[in-house]
């Protein structure tokens, strides 16, 4: 892509937020209809292809768009691990999106960064201030509400979340 196609993308900002408006939109459908699906396929029925069809849209679109050299990765080791982490989290998800209601699977997806910013001093040695330990503290106090955690409400399909 030259500098001027960079520049005139770039320029158009309301088209950014339309495209980010709608893949925002889409996610929402995407877990509804795993979860449809999920009553009568079994939970990597419906990841293989949610991940057909997005490898069928996507290539057809990035080999209109770009050279075929250009799709190779240069580091296809970590590409391949980078995949499979994509892939077993969304196995992950789509199953307990499965097993438990929406609304709670969707609230523990939501702890993943809350955990991230949580670990990231031990284990990456980035310290986080004040305001963002008081973003986890809140964050994690809202999806406790959402999920309204106890032994006796407990359920296997929440370690999937």
């Amino acid at each position: 892509m030259s500098t001027d196609n960079r520049v005139q993308t770039a320029a158009r900002p309301l088209l950014g937020v339309a495209l980010m408006a709608l893949g925002v939109g889409i996610l929402p459908v995407m877990d509804g209809l795993a979860k449809h699906l999920s009553a009568e396929y079994h939970v990597v029925q419906v990841t293989w292809a949610r991940y057909l069809f997005h490898f069928v849209l996507l290539a057809a679109l990035l080999l209109w768009r770009l050279p075929l050299r250009e799709l190779i990765p240069r580091r296809l080791g970590l590409q391949i691990v980078r995949s499979a982490f994509l892939l077993s989290t969304t196995l992950c998800y789509f199953g307990a999106i499965a097993f438990l209601p929406l609304a709670n699977a969707l609230a523990l997806a939501f702890i993943g960064p809350l955990v991230s910013t949580a670990l990231a001093p031990w284990l990456l040695g980035e310290h986080a201030g004040a305001r963002r330990w008081l973003a986890v503290v809140v964050g994690f106090s809202g999806t406790l509400v959402v999920i309204r955690p106890g032994w006796a409400a407990f359920e296997w399909a929440s370690l999937l979340g």
